[in-house]
């Protein structure tokens, strides 16, 4: 049987969100920066304008772009945490019948119950 969550249980959904969010948006940080530095070091910066951007570059250039990359990847960071912070699956569920729903249509049941958000509910056997 389906029923709604308490203020306790989705305040500890929310902690368990904002840690998970916390964790992938710092080691998306450091993972895109360290890719960012060893493809420039190995590889090179890529592009388009000749030969020249194709060779890879030394650790004083890198040292000297370290400003560039570091705002590029607090962006990537950033995003990924917003990301995981505010997904949600979008999936309602009718607590009366248990039929799921997509988000989008009707927000009531064939049955004639209100539809509720999957997040904000939880399965208990009775």
């Amino acid at each position: 049987m389906w029923i709604e969550k308490t203020p306790e249980e989705l305040e500890e959904d929310a902690k368990r969100r904002q840690r998970k969010a916390d964790k992938y948006g710092f080691f998306s940080f450091f993972g895109f920066l360290g890719f960012m530095v060893l493809k420039d070091k190995f590889i090179g910066p890529g592009g388009t304008a000749g030969a020249d951007l194709e060779k890879p570059i030394s650790w004083e250039e890198i040292y000297s772009n370290l400003f560039f990359y570091v705002i590029l990847a607090s962006f990537f960071g950033f995003a990924v945490y917003k990301t995981i912070k505010y997904k949600r699956s979008g999936a309602m569920i009718c607590p009366a019948c248990g039929k799921p729903a997509s988000t989008g249509k009707s927000l009531i049941c064939s049955c004639g119950e209100e539809l509720k958000e999957l997040d904000k509910m939880k399965w208990i056997d009775s």
